[in-house]
């Protein structure tokens, strides 16, 4: 009986460290870039810096021109691509649907890349809240790929509107 629930302890940290952990968006601002992490719908990582890390991953470096982010793990480096970003797309084949990042600019310095993952939502909510309580603040412009369908856009106008920002502006990119 102890040796079952030895193996099935055993079974399920591998299971825990064999998860694969999705790069779901980043932020650009005049100190640097912030990024997003996850490894399922529930767990998150917030905004973490190049050197920071997540579930064992640490962030390496980031290739801005083609949305990589360089990982490591276990001594291991790996480069993730934003989840449904440029790169994804770029590598699926031709018939594949993908979904491009939608762009959210806050004011002049500060810009917000997002797939197409709930998981990011909890770290835009906390940003689309410290924006709400600036003074004076800032102007949000969201820059949606031609593809975007409403909702997905609406979804993230949602988050702005219930952390207190009722003034944006959408161009296309």
């Amino acid at each position: 009986m102890k040796f079952r629930w030895a193996f099935a302890l055993v079974v399920i940290c591998a299971e825990s460290l064999s998860a694969q952990v999705v790069f779901q968006g980043y932020m650009t601002t005049s100190e640097g870039s912030l990024f997003v992490l996850s490894v399922d719908k529930d767990r998150t990582s917030g905004w973490l810096t190049v050197g920071q890390k997540f579930e064992g991953v640490s962030i390496i470096s980031f290739d801005r021109k083609s949305e990589l982010l360089t990982v490591e793990s276990a001594g291991k480096q790996q480069a993730i691509p934003l989840v449904d970003g440029k790169t994804r797309a770029a590598k699926d084949g031709p018939n594949q649907v993908t979904t491009k990042p939608i762009v959210i600019l806050i004011g002049k310095n500060e810009s917000i890349s997002v797939g197409d993952d709930v998981a990011m939502l909890e770290a835009l909510k906390k940003k689309f809240e410290l924006v709400a309580a600036m003074d004076p603040r800032p102007t949000i412009t969201f820059r949606p790929p031609a593809d975007a369908t409403f909702g997905r856009l609406r979804l993230v106008m949602d988050l702005c509107t219930k952390a207190g920002i009722t003034r944006f502006d959408i161009k296309s990119q």
